[in-house]
């Protein structure tokens, strides 16, 4: 005999089977990834604009392995989605930088709204915020403070001087880390790191590509794409090595989705911040639903033979920051 209680609790277990049978679209997490055109036929350091990547220039992206579906599809500038951009400033090079100060606060004015800054220095193997942030220009704009060189000398003692580290300080201790916007620095630097005696010899060529290779899975796991301006005081000092640091610069953006900016002469930073806003104005940001959790391998598929679409080797899903 059918009654209205074995009715109920037929329902009662059809609907705890349909929930159970949930668990692979439940898995499914949100993960933002910043992406940006890379033509094969031109000469990214021309510095000329590209025309911002779109839906149609993919075929297909996979997230360890597994195709993920594309839910959003917004251009990085004027979109809906925050950047958090970190200007980071190597005490090193601050006196001869600060000298360039005003083309950074024309960059700082130039962003759009959806861009907040923060202003920070390389010191002693860390990253001091000068400015959390903001997206007040000025605000942003006045903490770009040049360094006597008296400030520079007291600095500089037992400092290990490594903007490697800095980096790795600033991934794990990231200002208001939010899941739910992109991050990515602005580092002038001359990626140059000297040992504890502050102006000392360079490290090993060994130990400074592991030093390197360290900060670039810290950035890939912090999701920050990294852009470096390079820049060595053209003074020589005492005791300052003269060996060039863009290899190394050039080895972190590497797998990081970041970009080398460095045109010499380097005599003003103009050319080097056009590229970084045109590097921006041509990146999306695509909303994925991703499986799992970790750290994942990332894989694009262009339609264009004459285009790549680029993003970082690995992304952490969800986008949140590793564990200390």
């Amino acid at each position: 005999m059918i009654t209205a209680r074995s009715i109920a609790a037929a329902v009662a277990i059809a609907l705890l089977s349909s929930v159970l049978a949930l668990p692979a679209f439940a898995q499914d997490t949100p993960t933002l990834l910043v992406l940006r055109p890379k033509p094969k036929a031109r000469d990214q350091s021309s510095g000329l604009k590209v025309a911002p990547v779109v839906q149609s220039d993919v075929v297909e992206i996979k997230i360890g392995g597994k195709p993920a579906i594309i839910t959003a599809w917004t251009p990085l500038l004027n979109g809906p989605t925050t950047l958090q951009l970190v200007v980071l400033i190597d005490s090193q090079e601050r006196i001869g930088v600060g000298n360039q100060f005003d083309d950074i606060r024309n960059l700082f004015a130039s962003l759009p709204s959806n861009v907040e800054i923060a202003v920070g220095y390389m010191l002693h193997g860390k990253t001091e915020i000068a400015q959390p942030f903001t997206t007040d220009r000025v605000l942003a704009g006045n903490a770009l403070r040049p360094m006597t060189e008296e400030a520079e000398a007291v600095s500089s003692k037992n400092d290990d001087g490594s903007p490697y580290r800095c980096l790795h300080d600033l991934s794990v201790n990231w200002p208001n880390p939010d899941p739910k916007k992109v991050r990515a620095v602005l580092m002038f630097t001359s990626g140059i790191p000297h040992d504890i005696n502050g102006f000392g010899d360079l490290k090993d060529p060994p130990l400074l590509d592991l030093e390197v290779e360290m900060a670039s899975e810290d950035l890939i796991g912090a999701g920050i794409a990294p852009f470096s301006v390079f820049y060595i005081d053209p003074v020589p000092r005492k005791g300052r090595p003269r060996q060039s640091g863009p290899g190394s610069l050039g080895q972190l953006v590497q797998a990081t989705n970041g970009q080398n900016l460095w045109d010499p002469p380097n005599v003003s930073f103009s050319p080097e911040l056009y590229r970084f806003f045109s590097i921006l104005y041509s990146e999306a940001v695509v909303t994925v639903a991703a499986k799992g959790s970790g750290l994942k391998g990332l894989d694009i598929q262009s339609t264009s033979d004459d285009l790549n679409v680029v993003g970082p080797q690995e992304v952490m899903i969800g986008n949140e920051l590793p564990k200390k």
